[in-house]
């Protein structure tokens, strides 16, 4: 059965899960265009069978500007190297495309280097679903995203960024970012660290 794409919770995978926390709550700090303003930070939380339970904040700043990060709990539990380093790392943020009226994110994976610092880089839709996962990668459209294809075929981009994916989501779910990028952002260094 699919999940509704409004839901506020859902699996991605077989082994992680997505759920929506408390109200939003406001907070202060840089937009990934390094503005500093205040906005809403919802907590979600991302379940890994096993291992523990991490927030994701997805914030919507007065600037108009989104974005998505893995937090740090009050309380972290022990996690390898590479995974500590990714907490507050790779923001991906939410964009809306002034021709085609479309909601989207950037999709690229991060990975580890031989450092444990999270490095972001472009891919393929086959290296995507290689390195994460069919099952996540399909898992993500359960959550409202539509699409996951190049900003040229999707966007119409003509420019050096016309070969780089991003995913169409849907305005009215709310899970669809926060799915997108754990997905991207947080199932490769989870499988890296043999974490799922």
């Amino acid at each position: 059965m699919r999940e509704e794409k409004d839901s506020p919770s859902g699996s991605l995978g077989n082994s992680l899960t997505i759920e929506r926390g408390g109200e939003p709550e406001n907070v202060e700090g840089e937009t990934c265009s390094g503005v500093r303003s205040t906005g809403a930070q919802t907590t979600w939380n991302v379940n890994v069978a096993g291992r523990g339970t991490f927030p994701v904040w997805s914030r919507s700043w007065h600037t108009g500007e989104r974005d998505i990060v893995l937090g740090r709990g009050e309380v972290v539990p022990s996690v390898p190297a590479a995974l500590s380093a990714l907490f507050g790392k790779r923001r991906a943020g939410l964009e809306r495309h002034m021709v085609h009226k479309k909601t989207y994110m950037t999709v690229c994976l991060v990975l580890p280097d031989d450092q444990n610092w999270p490095r972001r880089r472009k891919c393929t839709l086959e290296e995507l679903e290689r390195v994460c996962g069919a099952d996540v990668v399909g898992s993500v459209y359960d959550h409202g995203v539509l699409d996951i294809a190049t900003k040229g075929e999707l966007l119409g981009e003509t420019g050096r960024n016309r070969t780089e994916l991003c995913g169409i989501l849907d305005p009215a779910s709310e899970s669809a970012p926060v799915a997108l990028y754990v997905a991207t952002r947080v199932v490769p260094t989870l499988r890296k660290v043999g974490w799922l």
